[in-house]
């Protein structure tokens, strides 16, 4: 939905249980003109659908947000300054189908955000 349109995978390393993902922003990307003219920031909710995209990207199986269990946007994404960013994530099955993502947004020296989903 928004892969290699508001964000492109550039980079992807994975082990058994988690990923890392380098992305580069689109800061052209219609949501900006919205979110906010002038001041563009990634909303919120953006954030979650590409933690979703990249989880589904890394089981290669799509995947339906069951709950958000816990979001802290500690600081603000702003496409132009922080058009690469990196998405850590790490999957642990919680019951049978059910796997809970927990994330980190971050680049070298700012983490932007902490998200912990439950998935099936």
């Amino acid at each position: 939905m928004l892969k290699d349109k508001l964000y492109i995978i550039k980079e992807k390393q994975e082990t058994e249980s988690d990923c890392v993902w380098r992305l580069t922003l689109n800061a052209s990307h219609p949501v900006y003109e919205a979110h906010f003219a002038g001041n563009p920031v990634t909303p919120g909710a953006c954030i979650v659908q590409i933690i979703k995209e990249l989880a589904e990207d890394f089981l290669n199986r799509t995947l339906h947000i069951n709950a958000v269990k816990n979001t802290k946007f500690l600081n603000v994404v702003h496409p132009k300054t922080n058009n690469e960013i990196m998405v850590r994530i790490n999957l642990q099955t919680v019951e049978k189908n059910i796997l809970s993502l927990s994330s980190t947004i971050f680049d070298k020296e700012t983490v932007f955000a902490k998200c912990i989903l439950t998935v099936r």
